[in-house]
């Protein structure tokens, strides 16, 4: 039997380790420190994610700790709605709503089913290097002076992934000019925001508003910015008063939230997307997650296209003996899937965040004039769960094309 190494024990490595074990690989899951997917932050699944949960066998505790959206509604900056996608659609069509979940939540559960099936996460290998060494690779490691064998690697180690950059020195995240401040804040108009996820457009700004529990708002402030800062970089003591001043030709309930907000629950986070990766594995290596596609988070689908690649992998090095062969019909089934996804979230930073009064202006008006149920039917359609149940499945429907071209304009 051989012996995989995942890097990187985030959601979609978790995910990918749990789907190893259930169909008899043989799996080492490592991290380089403390997870990174440990926040407080929300994250949305989509039904396409919670089909592959079930299959995960995690799906009603994953409801417990969620709560469904009823409501996943855009609107002009004085809330007034402009388009809306519903709850109950979505189980009409999809099985599923969407639902939101604390990130820190998701990855405990997933990390216990881990453990439930005798699995393990091993802390502090920080990957250094990973080199061929005859029909295995060597993986070598900043803190530690042993050499790891392994008869496959698979990335799982995000944006910045260390295992993409050892088969492809060129690719890049390249910066989009915008960021998200997210952020939480204890406020009486939470109430208004229990099972419903409402985002806001204005000028070159947009807002997003959700609440698990009527009590705390989760908020995501989206401003353009040219100046690149680093995710990592300390945050200036003045960055609520100067949102406060962006956002404040905004509905009250944004102006309250902004005035209630805790400064210590701020998280920046940049929009980026990986570039020059012209695909997703190279011989006994491939990469999965944000680590092959990461995307601007527009499509609330960084989650649930992490847990189809982890599915898509392991299947085929489940029915493959050789592993390089399984990687390339891996990549070959997802790339149609990940392309519509990625063409999707970045056409939305164009449409819904344009540069212009005039353009913003049009945006409203086209978005009211689309009727709900043909976002409905576009949603339905590019929920579906993509699953491997033949060797070729772009999964790019009609409906979806449609809407693919009229994003690109």
């Amino acid at each position: 039997m051989s012996t995989g190494v995942i890097i990187g024990a985030g959601i979609a490595g978790i995910a990918t380790a749990i789907f190893a074990r259930q169909q008899g690989l043989d799996v080492v899951l490592l991290e380089r420190g403390r997870p990174r997917d440990c926040d407080d932050h929300l994250l949305w699944i989509a039904p396409n994610g919670l089909h592959l949960l079930d299959r995960i066998g995690v799906l009603e505790t994953i409801r417990t700790a969620a709560v469904e959206q009823e409501v996943m509604g855009f609107a002009s900056s004085g809330l007034k709605p402009l388009m809306t996608l519903t709850g109950k659609s979505l189980r009409q069509s999809c099985g599923f709503p969407i639902v939101a979940i604390q990130r820190r939540r998701l990855w405990e559960i997933l990390r216990d089913e881990l453990y439930a099936i005798r699995g393990k996460i091993y802390d502090h290998y920080a990957l250094d290097s990973i080199e061929t060494a005859g029909s295995n690779l060597a993986l070598r490691f900043l803190n530690r002076n042993d050499v790891m064998l392994a008869n496959w690697v698979i990335g799982a180690d995000g944006m910045g992934s260390r295992v993409r950059q050892s088969f492809a020195p060129k690719s890049l995240v390249k910066y989009q000019g915008i960021r998200t401040w997210l952020g939480k804040s204890r406020t009486s108009v939470a109430k208004h925001y229990i099972g419903r996820t409402i985002e806001a457009w204005g000028d070159r700004t947009r807002f997003v508003l959700t609440s698990m529990d009527g009590e705390w708002v989760h908020f995501s402030a989206l401003e353009r910015s040219q100046v690149y800062e680093t995710n990592s970089a300390p945050i200036a003591p003045d960055t609520l008063e100067r949102l406060n001043t962006a956002f404040r030709g905004y509905h009250c309930d944004v102006q309250t939230v902004l005035e209630h907000a805790e400064f210590s629950s701020l998280v920046r986070c940049n929009f980026g997307v990986v570039t020059n990766l012209e695909r997703c594995h190279d011989g006994l290596m491939a990469v999965i997650g944000d680590a092959a596609h990461g995307m601007p988070p527009n499509m609330g689908q960084g989650a649930s296209l992490g847990f189809e690649d982890a599915l898509w992998i392991t299947h085929e090095l489940a029915n493959t003996k050789d592993a390089r062969l399984a990687f390339e019909r891996y990549d070959q089934a997802r790339r149609g899937r990940v392309a519509e996804m990625r063409q999707l979230a970045n056409a939305m930073n164009r449409l819904f965040q344009p540069e212009g009064r005039w353009a913003q202006v049009l945006r409203d008006r086209i978005a009211a004039a689309v009727p709900d149920r043909l976002t409905a039917g576009r949603m339905g359609s590019l929920y579906q769960p993509a699953i491997p149940t033949a060797r070729s499945q772009s999964l790019v429907s009609g409906t979806n094309r449609f809407w693919l071209s009229a994003l690109r304009g």
